[in-house]
């Protein structure tokens, strides 16, 4: 399909400084087209117009990943019934994750996948019904021991059943090793932390009622969770979980990344910082620090965010905003202005070339010129009040 259309971002993953990967839907689509997906590559160094290459795919990609092996890189895509895409910037191969899904002629009713992630250079997939794939020796393989489930009963290490807790969904994972993995996402009616020793998966303490979205190891070899209602949880080297954050934080926290020895999450809220045992609310302007942030992820130099309509870019001074060409319809280029333009709108307008910008225009005025290391500067309309 070559039809031009705003487009959804609805996940994404870093490739290098400079190259992103999204799969989005195309808004101008009714949602009977719904398993369709839109895939961009995005070379920020082939400019802010014109760097935007894609390719669709007739499926719904819910989550992508980037292997950078360097005898094989390539970019993936899953869809929430196990279609899988593997593209290498050129071509794609398809195939399906055998047993994943609930409708396709390879599902085994287990239910749908959410996450694909490239840990140590393999490739991971995790869902619903305590499904947790590896892809070795060219084939797709359960690693679920402790997990397996049936509709009679289930045998889970270490916890209390009760009859809800058939309900297990994984919806992240990372691995300290080769042999040793986290996981998170739900079981029954408690947030679900889970770790795997090399042979099986035991669940560790219950900390939260509320689901949990994201794992993160950092350098010091320390893991981060965290999850809806502002929870945020440090996992130990005994695999103990301390809480980091009071339970008064009113936005979900979906993805971790660690920047400059600091710790950001994507929010449902913006950006939040947690550095010096503080957690702070990032401030960029108000279109921007209301919208849910999905993902944010680090390439060497820089710290992407990614929101459903734009992307940004942030190199520990300035943070740019990105837009995506087909989404800049004619109320996209009133609200983005460069410097030594006139104003459209009295109101309030900021500058992401410059903290704390955020500055009253009456209409007529001409937005002024900031020094940066950007190039062209440009204001963008932050509401009236």
């Amino acid at each position: 399909m070559t039809e031009i259309s705003p487009v959804t971002f609805k996940s994404a993953c870093v490739i290098s400084d400079s190259m992103v990967y999204l799969s989005a839907s195309l808004d101008n689509l009714d949602k009977f087209d719904a398993e369709y997906s839109r895939c961009i590559l995005f070379d920020y160094d082939d400019g802010l117009e014109t760097g935007w290459y894609y390719h669709d795919v007739e499926f719904d990609v819910v989550s992508v990943c980037y292997n950078n092996n360097p005898n094989n890189k390539k970019l993936f895509g899953i869809s929430n019934e196990g279609h899988l895409e593997e593209y290498n910037g050129k071509t794609s191969k398809f195939s399906y994750i055998d047993g994943a899904g609930l409708n396709e002629d390879w599902s085994l009713g287990k239910g749908y996948l959410f996450t694909i992630k490239a840990i140590n250079q393999e490739i991971f997939v995790c869902g619903y019904d305590g499904q947790i794939y590896q892809f070795s020796n060219k084939k797709w393989s359960l690693i679920n021991q402790g997990f397996e489930l049936s509709r009679d009963n289930i045998e889970i290490t270490n916890i209390e059943l009760t009859s809800e807790e058939n309900d297990i969904s994984i919806i992240d994972i990372c691995g300290r090793n080769s042999n040793e993995f986290f996981c998170v996402g739900r079981i029954g009616e408690s947030g679900l932390i889970a770790h795997y020793d090399g042979e099986q998966w035991n669940v560790l303490e219950r900390k939260t009622p509320a689901t949990l979205y994201s794992l993160l190891l950092l350098k010091n070899k320390n893991v981060f969770a965290a999850g809806i209602q502002g929870n945020l949880f440090l996992i130990k080297d005994d695999n103990s979980i301390k809480r980091l954050t009071d339970l008064n934080i009113h936005a979900d926290f979906y993805s971790l990344t660690e920047f400059n020895d600091a710790v950001y999450i994507g929010s449902s809220k913006g950006i939040y910082k947690y550095s010096d045992e503080k957690l702070t609310k990032i401030i960029i302007g108000n279109l921007v620090d209301e919208d849910l942030v999905f993902k944010v992820e680090v390439s060497e130099s820089y710290l992407w965010a990614f929101t459903n309509k734009f992307i940004l870019r942030f190199d520990n001074v300035k943070w740019e905003v990105i837009d995506h060409p087909d989404n800049k319809t004619d109320d996209m280029f009133f609200k983005n202005k460069i410097s030594g333009s006139i104003c459209p709108q009295s109101g309030y307008w900021f500058t992401v070339a410059k903290e704390n910008s955020r500055q009253y225009f009456e209409k007529g005025d001409v937005f002024p010129n900031i020094k940066s290391d950007w190039g062209d500067v440009y204001w963008q309309f932050d509401g009236e009040k």
